[in-house]
């Protein structure tokens, strides 16, 4: 696992705690055309550097299509069942797969868990949607844009969630898969990022003011940085 570009879930040494009022609050800020979260009068973007920083997955590499791929290690570890977290888990704890033989497939199955769980959770206990052919050689998985992949699931989730809300189909609860550490985590950058913002702004207007040009001047500055700003 330390080979591969999810290694940093070893370092995850106690439960995540995931906040369903920030995450109702980023859904009412989100903005689908503009691909990002209205925070005051600005916009802040949520890109594949986003996931980077919070969950170390690179940014490069071949892309990563979320489509179901079989691949033969498939068969000797499900045997054709259906592929489900609590049948991922059972095969965690088989004393064949924890052989040091079987190290590979052991890798294999916490990766599927992580993937399934962390990365691309859907609201259904099945594992099926992912590439699974991917995996057949753990070797070169630090050859693909796993950081991308999962940041389009993510901005697919709130596009899907922020219209559901929108409607109000449902007024008992709003369903976000994907990856909502990321976007919970990411608050902090964005808000740095509106505090930085607002810095240059006020930089920019007392820089106006000191150099004697008029208050409707100021104005169209500041309307202009926040148009550059988007």
């Amino acid at each position: 696992m330390e080979l591969t570009p999810f290694k940093w879930l070893l370092r995850l040494d106690q439960p995540l705690h995931i906040s369903s009022v920030v995450l109702l609050e980023l859904i009412n800020r989100w903005c689908i055309a503009d691909q990002s979260f209205r925070i005051r009068e600005f916009f802040v973007s949520f890109s594949p550097f986003d996931v980077c920083i919070t969950l170390g997955l690179w940014v490069t590499g071949e892309e990563v299509t979320l489509k179901y791929g079989d691949a033969p290690f498939m068969n000797s570890l499900f045997n054709g069942s259906e592929i489900t977290i609590n049948l991922v888990l059972a095969k965690l704890h088989d004393p064949d797969v924890n052989k040091d033989e079987n190290v590979e497939d052991f890798c294999r199955l916490y990766i599927i868990l992580a993937l399934g769980t962390f990365y691309f959770p859907w609201s259904s206990i099945t594992i099926n949607a992912l590439p699974f052919h991917l995996l057949q050689n753990v070797h070169n998985l630090n050859m693909y844009n796993w950081g991308a992949a999962v940041h389009n699931f993510s901005i697919q989730s709130l596009n899907r969630a922020v219209v559901l809300y929108n409607q109000q189909q449902n007024t008992v609860a709003v369903n976000l898969s994907g990856c909502v550490v990321v976007l919970q985590v990411s608050i902090n950058h964005f808000t740095m990022e509106i505090i930085v913002r607002m810095f240059v702004l006020q930089t920019m207007c007392l820089f106006e003011i000191v150099m004697g040009r008029t208050t409707c001047r100021i104005g169209m500055q500041y309307r202009i940085s926040k148009n550059a700003w988007k």
